[in-house]
């Protein structure tokens, strides 16, 4: 993370971090896909 990058020192699991990060792309890039999908907000 951000303080680890500073530091060396991490207080986290690393699965769970990359298992969120992970989570939370799939949601962003499904969402895009959708938004793409019924065309929001695109001129014709």
């Amino acid at each position: 993370g951000f303080r680890y990058g500073f530091t060396g020192v991490s207080q986290g699991s690393l699965s769970i971090g990359i298992t969120v990060v992970l989570i939370t792309n799939i949601f962003v890039i499904s969402y895009g896909i959708f938004l793409i999908h019924i065309g929001y907000k695109l001129r014709a």
